[in-house]
């Protein structure tokens, strides 16, 4: 997923800090309309996958969709995903589509959080018209009050092996991978999502040595966040983002 680095003068930069273990796995989403990072981690080597892009994000109230995938992706709180009272019972779901399979969904919750007992599960497409359960092995979003409540991942099981590209609403062609969640009733009256993106179905890691600058471009259209880890031990990544 990674290109080559751009020849022409960098126009704009930005940076942040993101704190990596060995063992607890860090996420920062892609800086929207930035085409280059740098990581380094003076501390520690870095471990990095690069996660899928969400071409689709999608709320459904029953017979209509409704696209929010621009404010899922844009890095801003003032933007959000409304996830208002939805009601798995009354067909209300949130739509996720990828152009590659992946293993959960990152939450990045806005100021109104989730605090209802409600049970949320996730589904994929195992045909053309079906959806089947999808086993999650952990909730991080869950506060103590009911899912949503705080940032966290969903973190699935296993990636199906039947799991099934198709369209939905008339979204994505026959070309994404889809989930979507489903509540067993009705979450708070205003639930606002700032950001979401994929989780990466892989194990095999690259690595990076410490204490040096590692630079290298970005197809923005195929990639949505950047997954870290520590080599070892605990550690700061700098990442620094470039526009050109």
């Amino acid at each position: 997923m990674a290109q080559a680095v751009f020849d022409s003068p960098i126009r704009e930069i930005k940076g942040e800090q993101v704190s990596v273990d060995k063992t607890n796995v860090a996420y920062t989403a892609l800086e929207p309309g930035y085409h280059e990072v740098i990581l380094d981690c003076a501390a520690e080597g870095i471990k990095f996958l690069l996660n899928p892009a969400l071409e689709c994000v999608l709320v459904a109230n029953g017979t209509t969709y409704t696209d929010y995938t621009s404010y899922a992706k844009d890095k801003s709180s003032s933007t959000h995903v409304p996830l208002d009272a939805m009601n798995g019972a009354k067909s209300q779901y949130l739509y996720l589509g990828a152009p590659d399979t992946f293993k959960g969904v990152y939450v990045d919750m806005g100021t109104n959080i989730g605090n209802t007992a409600v049970n949320v599960a996730w589904q994929y497409p195992s045909d053309a018209i079906n959806f089947t359960a999808l086993t999650v092995d952990s909730d991080g979003t869950n506060n103590g009050g009911g899912p949503l409540g705080k940032d966290g991942a969903f973190i699935f099981n296993s990636v199906p092996a039947n799991w099934h590209k198709r369209s939905i609403g008339g979204y994505g062609g026959s070309d994404l991978y889809w989930v979507r969640m489903v509540t067993d009733a009705a979450l708070n009256a205003t639930v606002d999502v700032n950001e979401l993106f994929s989780i990466n179905k892989g194990t095999d890691y690259g690595y990076l040595k410490k204490d040096e600058d590692h630079r290298f471009s970005l197809n923005t259209q195929k990639v949505g966040a950047i997954q870290l880890l520590s080599a070892a031990n605990t550690g700061t990544v700098n990442v620094t983002w470039i526009k050109h």
